[in-house]
Parts: structure tokens; C-alpha cells; sequence
């Protein structure tokens, strides 16, 4: 398992659970907000059963029409892609 916490002005923190290359658990959370609802869900939903490899471009397109408070959008794709890699 892995897991990545990114502190800047707010925080991120990350859990990552892969399994011979494959995610299967993930749990994101932190400083901030994402509209509309729901979209930190889907993304969690969308990486279950996804190759570590395709960790940012699922992440990308999910949040693509996503607004992000309180962090950046590549806070949470950094701290995904570091807590997949840590396994």
C-alpha cells in the first residue's frame, strides 16, 4: 500500500493499494473541494481495477471539467502518481 500526503497551503493525502501492477484500492482526501460533487468519487471508482501506468490520464480526463478548491488539480495526480508508485 501506498500513500502520499502533499502539504502546500492545503494538503492532499493519498492512499493507493495496488496489486501486481493493478489499483486495487484507493482513497483520496484533504484540504479542499471538487464541483461538482461527486468527482473525487468517480475518479477513486474510475482508478479501481486501472494499471498504475494509467494512473494520469484517467486521473486528467476526469477532472478535466472539474473545479478544484483549496489545491491544485496536479497536487492530486502528483500524490496519486507517488502513492501507485510506492507499492
Amino acid at each position: 500500500m501506498g500513500r502520499c500526503l502533499i502539504r502546500r497551503e492545503k494538503e492532499v493525502d493519498v492512499i493507493v493499494e495496488v496489486d501486481s501492477g493493478v489499483i486495487k484500492r484507493v482513497l483520496i482526501g484533504g484540504d479542499f473541494f471538487a464541483f461538482p460533487e461527486g468527482r473525487i468519487d468517480e475518479l477513486q471508482f474510475r482508478l479501481i481495477g486501472a494499471h498504475v501506468e494509467e494512473v494520469r490520464r484517467i486521473a486528467e480526463s476526469v477532472l478535466r471539467n472539474c473545479e478544484i478548491v483549496g489545491v491544485e488539480k496536479s497536487d492530486i495526480i502528483e500524490a496519486l502518481e507517488k502513492a501507485s508508485s510506492d507499492n
